[in-house]
Parts: structure tokens; sequence; C-alpha cells
């Protein structure tokens, strides 16, 4: 009967263990640890290498489009368009171009020229020429670039001073004007080659014996090189 008695008394106590038991036994389940998101990081192209020139450092992103400093040499063609006056006795020619300019920004640029054509060739009995009247020109022209980098057209107005002589002495002189444009094509940050067409308009005074004046129409057209500083 005590056997029986404690026996019952052990498995009463096994019993209200047995929740706790089973309680303690069940796994514990944690929130799981936030998850940080860290942006990743923007490509930007960077900017076109700047170009260094001159003898300071000076930076430009455009190596074709600075303010510099140029000469240039060229060949050209001279057609007579026109002459008042009660002689007209200039013909075609032909002749050179000489230039120093200074290019202020992009857009703008002053250019010294001097322009020398040839005509009315005189020959000798051997078929030599010997002589030519020479129209000379020293003028000033503004030039507008309108685009920029390697192929750079633009166009130019400008005024100066013009003689008409021979191999011994002046015969007329006046002011002139001209109107035109080019195109400038740069083969490397130093240098290019253009292409230009020039109206002149020109009052040449005490133009014959008589010291009649007369009016010139005249279109040159070209090809240059210049260099860069």
């Amino acid at each position: 009967m005590r056997t029986s008695l404690s026996g019952l008394i052990l498995l009463s106590a096994l019993g209200a263990l047995a929740p706790l038991t089973e309680a303690h036994a069940q796994p514990v389940y944690y929130p799981p640890p936030p998850v940080y998101y860290q942006p990743q990081p923007v490509y930007v192209q960077p900017p076109p290498r700047p170009y260094y020139y001159g003898p300071r450092p000076h930076y430009v992103n455009d190596p074709f489009a600075r303010p510099d400093i140029y000469i240039g040499v060229g060949g050209l063609g001279a057609f007579m368009l026109g002459e008042s006056g009660p002689q007209s006795f200039i013909t075609n020619g032909y002749g050179l171009d000489l230039m120093v300019g200074a290019r202020f920004n992009r857009w703008f640029a002053l250019e010294f020229n001097y322009q020398a054509s040839f005509h009315n060739p005189e020959y000798n009995v051997f078929g030599q020429n010997v002589d030519n009247l020479t129209i000379e020109a020293f003028a000033l022209d503004g030039k507008i670039f309108l685009s920029h980098w390697r192929v750079q057209p633009y166009v130019l107005f400008g005024g100066g001073i013009y003689v008409l002589g021979d191999s011994l002495s002046a015969m007329a002189q006046g002011p002139g004007y001209q109107l035109g444009g080019g195109i400038d094509f740069w083969a490397g940050p130093w240098w290019s080659v253009g292409v230009k067409v020039k109206y002149h308009g020109v009052e040449l005074y005490n133009y014959d014996n008589k010291s009649d004046n007369s009016y010139i129409s005249m279109v040159t057209g070209g090809i240059d090189l210049q260099l860069h500083f």
C-alpha cells in the first residue's frame, strides 16, 4: 500500500513537470538582424583632358579655339569685276597673301593682312616677263568664327589702304574695304590650312595722267598655311 502511494506521488510529480519540460524544449525564434543597404557609387564621365598651351600654365578644353597669335602665308588668284572711269585696263592676276593675327577668344580674331596681286604682264622680245602692274593692300580684317574644333568656318570684314603701281613707282592709291569668308582646317594644335574668298571695293585717286579717279571691284580667292603660337 505504501509502495502504491509512493508511486502515485512520483507519477504526479512527473506529470506536473512534464509541461515545464515541454515548454523548455520548444525552440526560441529571434527576429533576423536588420539589413543595411549601402548605395552604389554613380560613375560620372570625366570631362575631356584640358590641353596645355603657351609659356605659362594655362589650360583649355578646346585647343583649336584658344586665344593665340598666328602668322600665315598663302597664294591667291585675283579676278577683276569692273572699273569705273574713262580707262579700264587692269586684267585678272595672281599674287600672294601674308598675315599676322591675334585670336582673342573662340569667336573673334583681328588680322593684319598684306596682299599683293600682279596684273597686265609685259614681255620682252624673248618672251620673258619684265614688268607687272601691282595692286597692294594693307588691311585690317575682323574674323567671326561660326564653329570650333577642327573645322572652323568664318566670315570677315575690314578695310585698308590700296596702292596701284608698277616696278618703278606708285601710280594711284586710295581706301578700300573687304568682305568675305573662309574655312580653316586644323591639322594639329599648332597649324592649320585655310581657304577664303574676299570681295574688294577700292577707290583709287589720280588713276591716270588726267588725275581721274576709279572704283575697282575685285574678288580674290586663295589658300593659306597658318602657324599658331
